[in-house]
């Protein structure tokens, strides 16, 4: 049997200059999930690290952004992967919020993702 490599989102690769403490971080990882899955009104905040290598070490974030996300989760995907690729996804022309005003994207909108490798699986042939 062949394996097959499964990948899930480790943390968002971009530079951010946190306001608070004017240090420039450039490694993004989700440190806590809401979901209303009533109302479809979900949050997630972000901790932002100076570099990747600090976050793999255990390092001290040097900040963090809370976001908040509308729409379905989907079912049968991973809530974490599901909310990385909803903070970084990229605006349609054109699109609207609920009450008809013009969406904008956010800081991270076009930011690339950082993916870690899970251990070897078995694929079905």
């Amino acid at each position: 049997m062949a394996k097959a490599k499964q990948q899930i989102v480790l943390g968002i690769k971009h530079e951010v200059l946190d306001e608070e403490t004017d240090v420039l971080t450039e490694f993004h990882v989700v440190r806590h999930v809401s979901l209303d899955l009533t109302n479809n009104y979900h949050s997630v905040s972000l901790d932002s690290y100076s570099h990747q290598s600090t976050y793999d070490r255990g390092g001290r974030p040097v900040g963090s952004i809370q976001f908040n996300l509308s729409g379905g989760v989907p079912r049968g995907v991973d809530v974490l992967d599901w909310a990385y690729k909803a903070i970084v996804a990229p605006v349609a022309d054109g699109a609207v919020d609920v009450y008809g005003q013009p969406q904008t994207g956010n800081k991270f909108t076009g930011a690339e993702l950082v993916y870690a490798d899970l251990p070897d699986v078995q694929a079905a042939e």
